[in-house]
């Protein structure tokens, strides 16, 4: 029985990529004069700007980190088949009120 592999602290850090897909520089902002909240690709020393005022008067948010796991994934399905199940009660309700109306 072997030791667990211990991830390195560069994947710890995310800073290992993918060799197929690279990591792209993606931020959020929100427009300092019009309050325009955005993400924009940032590449080098390129300035991003507001797409509705094209300001660049722009404050960058704090992104939070993408988290997937068993816990949320499980998460996500329990409240999809919820919504599932209330528009299948309400598309059931609204065929039954059709029908009672639309007797012949």
């Amino acid at each position: 029985m072997g030791h667990p592999r211990v991830p390195s602290p560069e994947i710890l850090r995310g800073v290992v990529r993918n060799t197929h897909r690279r990591c792209m520089p993606i931020y959020e902002y929100v427009c300092d004069d019009c309050g325009h909240d955005f993400e924009a690709l940032v590449l080098g020393s390129d300035s991003p700007t507001c797409p509705t005022c094209e300001s660049v008067a722009l404050s960058r948010k704090l992104s939070l980190p993408k988290v997937k796991s068993a816990k949320t994934h499980g998460k996500a399905m329990r409240a999809a088949r919820k919504r599932d199940r209330a528009q299948g009660e309400s598309q059931m309700r609204e065929r039954i009120e059709y029908e009672s109306s639309h007797d012949d």
